[in-house]
């Protein structure tokens, strides 16, 4: 009996299927893991006041003591600035003289007697602002206490002025320095003392690495300023019927400006130097407008046309 030969396709076919049945009959696919890492680097944000001030412990009528204020920015996030200049006197101790009288023995005697002035003891707050008279007495143009010295020229602080409204305009005089405006205050907290304020708006950006040119270079005290109290003289003669008489008599000015502490309070406000930053921190918020008077707003309009979007 003849035995029949498989054929070569049978073979073949049987050594496929061992072969699919070898690695437990799956199909292998080409396959690869992708990852991309995208990391993004915040900026910083980080600014100052950088002052140069040695506070004096004997200030005088016309002497000028350096306060130099400006705005730096140690960040690399551009920023817009705004500042605020408040003052204030307040007396640190009673001012008394000495009063002579006559005793009911009719001896001399002496008592020290508070000045009953504006700022003595009966009412410690002095306004920054005072009227000086004429050599006949006639009252003058009311003067501040303290000069501030914001620079010669224009070349760092400019007075705001009304009449310039256009972007030309505010790119000609105004451009990366500092816009002042002086306004007369009633602050709240001493209703019955008014003394002017002062509003700053730098009109420019400031970049990272960069400090603004200074809004302040020095102050004043005011050389028309005199002392309480400047002498006191006792006189004793004899009267008519030989009687011993006593006369005693005291110049003094009548602002009473002796032994008075001044401060002068710098606020300073930044921003992200974006459009919608600007308007949620100095328009929009309750502390942002009040370092920014509505004279302000145009120049406003101007910076934020320097921000991006």
């Amino acid at each position: 009996m003849r035995r029949n030969k498989p054929d070569k396709k049978s073979i073949l076919a049987l050594v496929s299927l061992l072969a699919v049945t070898a690695i437990g009959g799956t199909f292998a696919y080409f396959s690869q893991d992708l990852y991309a890492a995208n990391e993004f680097q915040t900026g910083k944000y980080d600014t100052d006041i950088t002052e140069e001030f040695i506070p004096p412990s004997d200030w005088q009528p016309g002497v000028t003591v350096d306060k130099k204020v400006q705005i730096k920015n140690s960040g690399n996030v551009d920023v817009a600035a705004v500042a605020k200049l408040t003052e204030s006197c307040v007396r640190r101790e009673d001012i008394t003289i000495t009063e002579y009288y006559t005793k009911t023995d009719g001896t001399m005697g002496e008592r020290e007697v508070a000045l009953d002035k504006p700022g003595s003891h009966q009412d410690d707050r002095l306004s920054t602002i005072f009227t000086p008279k004429n050599s006949v007495g006639e009252p003058m143009q009311p003067e501040e206490v303290a000069i501030k010295n914001f620079g010669a020229n224009n070349v760092n602080v400019v007075m705001f002025d009304d009449s310039l409204t256009t972007e030309e305009d505010y790119e000609s005089y105004y451009k990366d320095k500092w816009v002042c405006l002086r306004k007369e205050i009633t602050t709240d907290d001493a209703p019955e003392v008014t003394g002017p304020v002062y509003y700053f708006l730098y009109a420019g950006l400031i970049k990272g690495g960069q400090t603004t040119v200074p809004l302040l270079e020095s102050v004043t005290m005011n050389p028309k300023l005199e002392s309480t109290v400047t002498n006191t003289k006792l006189v004793a003669d004899v009267d008519e019927n030989g009687e011993n008489r006593y006369t005693f008599t005291a110049t003094s000015s009548e602002y009473g400006y002796d032994s008075v502490h001044y401060k002068l309070n710098v606020k300073a406000k930044t921003v992200q130097a974006t459009m919608a930053a600007i308007d949620s921190v100095l328009v929009n918020s309750e502390d942002g407008s009040d370092m920014l008077p509505e004279e302000f707003a145009g120049l406003l309009d101007y910076v934020k046309g320097l921000c991006r979007e």
